[in-house]
This record gives structure tokens, C-alpha cells and sequence, in this order.
């Protein structure tokens, strides 16, 4: 399975899928960092925490979004984690 941005293909490492996918499948819905954590490290070795979380969250970013200091997809909500902010099109 792949990822596109303007129909090109963008290299995701599977945490940074499994985050992604998270995301879509929650759009417009807050999800707490928790349970990011707890989807994203779901059958992984890897020891995760926030610090963690906000490297993968960060380097996601860089990849789907146009501006990744100002983020349109991956949106930040102060006190209750991280929203997928856009409808999920599938081509």
C-alpha cells in the first residue's frame, strides 16, 4: 500500500503509515496523544512515548503537508492532542 501527494508516491516508514491511517480513519475527530500511542505502538517492539509521538507527528507533517509549520491535514487541538482536519479521498 501507498501513500500519494499530488499524485506522487511519498516514502512512509510503517509507523508514520500506521499514523497516517490512524488519522484518516478518525477525520475531523480529536485524538488523544494516548491513544495515538497506544494505535501507533500496537504490536511493536519500540518503546514509545510523547517525545516520541511528536518526532513521528513532526516528520508526517513534513511529508503530506504543503506547509508544515502551518499544517492543513495534521492539526494540532491544545489539551486534547491531534485532528485529521481534511476528508479522506481515495482514488
Amino acid at each position: 500500500v501507498k501513500a500519494y501527494k499530488n499524485h506522487e508516491s511519498i516514502p512512509l516508514t510503517n509507523l508514520e503509515y500506521k499514523l497516517l491511517l490512524t488519522f484518516m480513519m478518525n477525520a475531523h475527530k480529536a485524538l488523544k496523544r494516548d491513544d495515538l500511542l497506544m494505535k501507533v505502538s500496537e504490536g511493536e517492539d519500540a518503546f514509545f512515548d510523547e517525545n516520541t509521538l511528536s518526532v513521528y507527528i513532526k516528520r508526517l507533517r513534513d511529508k503530506v503537508e504543503d506547509d508544515p509549520k502551518n499544517p492543513q491535514f495534521i492539526v494540532t487541538q491544545r489539551g486534547l492532542g491531534y485532528r485529521w482536519n481534511k476528508d479522506v479521498n481515495r482514488e
